[in-house]
């Protein structure tokens, strides 16, 4: 994983999660990032490879981001793509 950066917010159950079950391998490529939207602007930047986050939060962010994807394309059905 030469490549591999990961995102995690600091002082999160997220970051305590990689350090207690991951310590020896993803731990060492965190790349840490001050917001959930700052991660998802690396993301889509290149800045980061991979963002760490829980179920509930990347749900959130997934419907966000596809709602503004429809409302960019002028798509009110969904149909986008």
């Amino acid at each position: 994983m030469p490549k591999c950066s990961i995102g995690v917010i600091a002082n999160t159950s997220d970051e305590e999660y990689m350090k207690k079950f991951f310590p020896n391998t993803l731990y060492t490529y965190i790349h840490y990032v001050s917001s959930y939207a700052q991660g998802i602007e690396s993301l889509h930047n290149n800045s980061i490879t991979h963002l760490f986050m829980d179920h509930s939060m990347a749900r959130y962010y997934l419907t966000r981001e596809v709602y503004k994807s429809i409302r960019i394309s002028s798509d009110n059905f969904g149909t986008f793509g």
